[in-house]
């Protein structure tokens, strides 16, 4: 009696292990299907930043970032993918001063490049990491604003990066993602009021800019 007891529970419990390895199994089988060669990526990512500064209960200052970034790719092989991306962003700061008044600029730009990805699964079948490298070429604007006269002037530039990032696998079709800024060059020139004028930014790290929440649908063959 105790003999048929055990042998049914432990065929119960083999079946369900069976089941947690099937599902297992099937995951990663999804994962993999969704970053072969053929598929395409679609999707975007958004990145919002605010921050502002006050001293005894007066503000003296704000800065404040949005920036949305569409993008389409092909898998060229498996886990390689390589693509365009489109980044429009705009970036608003603002300095008050008790004496002479205040200090504003606005910043609106879209930039245009190609990418090339390259994704490695984890242990944890509903996780990828991976890696990218952009080029964007960059043209916009930046107003600035004081004591009531503004001025205003055209910007080009150029942005090199190279972003480390994880996606969670919802399901064959979706993913969620975090897009780090990692190491980046971006180098911005005004239009002609001042051929000497240029700014150039050197970023390294993961924590120096609010990292870019996306959303991604893969499209099989």
């Amino acid at each position: 009696m105790r003999a048929a007891l055990y042998l049914i529970i432990n065929k119960k419990f083999m079946k369900k292990i069976i089941i947690v390895i099937t599902l297992v199994c099937l995951c990663n089988t999804i994962v993999q299907a969704q970053i072969s060669k053929g598929s395409v990526l679609l999707g975007g990512g958004l990145s919002v930043e605010s921050a502002q500064a006050e001293y005894d209960g007066e503000e003296l200052g704000s800065e404040s970032s949005l920036s949305f970034g569409p993008s389409i790719g092909y898998f060229v092989s498996d886990g390689i993918a390589v693509g365009l991306n489109l980044s429009i962003v705009n970036q608003r700061s603002s300095e008050d001063d008790f004496d002479f008044g205040t200090y504003e600029v606005e910043t609106s730009a879209i930039g245009i490049g190609p990418f090339i990805r390259f994704y490695k699964v984890s242990s944890n079948e509903n996780f990828a990491f991976f890696a990218q490298g952009s080029l964007s070429f960059i043209s916009g604007s930046t107003k600035e604003s004081y004591d009531g006269d503004s001025d205003k002037a055209k910007l080009k530039g150029l942005d090199v990066a190279i972003s480390p990032g994880f996606a969670y696998f919802f399901n064959e079709r979706w993913s969620a993602e975090l897009l780090f800024r990692g190491i980046a060059y971006t180098s911005l020139t005004p239009d002609k009021r001042n051929d000497e004028l240029k700014l150039t930014t050197i970023t390294i790290g993961l924590d120096s800019l609010t990292p870019t929440l996306g959303l991604r649908v893969y499209l099989g063959q």
